[in-house]
């Protein structure tokens, strides 16, 4: 499984009592709020949120490996960032 930015993150663990759910929730929320005339405002609310999402990943997703290990069937999960940019592979078999 392959987890590519903090959107895709949020839509794995909604369901879930992380830590990092409301806070992330709630920076997606305001960056969907901000109007796209204001690309600027929007972007470094956008990298707001990837910031937290990429801190999560790094210093907490070991800790949640049975967790990700429900949610998919697959080997091991990726994170990344920005569609590309490695974060962090857990071996989840």
């Amino acid at each position: 499984m392959i987890i590519s930015n903090y959107q895709q993150f949020y839509n794995l663990i909604k369901s879930d009592s992380l830590p990092i759910k409301t806070p992330l929730e709630s920076c997606i929320t305001s960056v969907n709020k901000i109007c796209s005339c204001r690309k600027q405002a929007k972007a470094r609310k956008s990298e707001e949120c990837n910031n937290l999402y990429v801190e999560y990943i790094k210093n907490y997703s070991e800790a949640n490996v049975e967790l990700w290990r429900s949610k998919t069937n697959d080997n091991e999960i990726v994170f990344n960032h920005n569609s590309h940019y490695l974060i962090k592979k857990i071996k989840l078999r």
